[in-house]
């Protein structure tokens, strides 16, 4: 399946629990996903990391206007694409660093989902990310190789929606990412 991920692509894959960082190993490939096994030992809030290498794709051109819509590209970046005479290529090489925040059994003192974990790109909970209800905001900040990342447009959406509601940075500050409605899940989305 075109979503599916070699197992080869995995440059880093590990979860924090407290005061103890654990590799995660031999990820099973199923026909959607890669699925770890990993068995929790103490009440915490695990942080789940997974790095992904480089990987290259070409956009064609009007694909272009659906990916800016999709990343919330600011208009120097659509000038920039625009002032490029025809015929244009996009092609472009990405990482992915992601990050999932799971709650197990009733946390008691575990603040260590507020720690860095080292990734390339980062999006760090100033607040407890198990604990947010609808209506609440959650602060992050956005780090890239460590140092506060400004002016960089950030998405929230809840699971099973179509659109993001953007944020941008400020390096000095929190993001306020807003949990509109009750949902199952939330996915922050960041693209470079």
């Amino acid at each position: 399946p075109s979503g599916e991920i070699e197992a080869w692509r995995v440059v880093r894959a590990w979860v924090r629990l407290g005061h103890t960082t654990e590799r995660l190993r031999r990820p099973k490939t199923t026909a959607q996903a890669l699925r770890y096994v990993w068995t929790p030992r103490v009440a915490g809030v695990a942080t789940i990391a997974i790095e992904l290498g480089p990987r290259s794709l070409e956009l064609k051109p009007n694909q272009v206007k659906e990916y800016f819509d999709e990343i919330h590209a600011g208009s120097a970046i659509i000038a920039q694409w625009d002032s490029i005479p025809a015929p244009r290529r996009w092609r472009e090489s990405y990482v992915k660093h992601a990050t999932s925040y799971v709650r197990v059994g009733t946390p008691r003192s575990d603040s260590s989902w507020a720690t860095p974990l080292g990734l390339g790109l980062e999006i760090v909970p100033e607040s407890s990310p198990t604990e947010i209800t609808a209506g609440e905001t959650l602060p992050v900040r956005v780090l890239l190789n460590g140092s506060p990342l400004a002016d960089f447009s950030i998405g929230a959406r809840l699971e099973g929606r179509s659109k993001s509601a953007f944020v941008t940075t400020d390096a000095s500050a929190p993001a306020p990412i807003v949990f509109p409605a009750k949902g199952p899940g939330l996915s922050i989305v960041t693209l470079l």
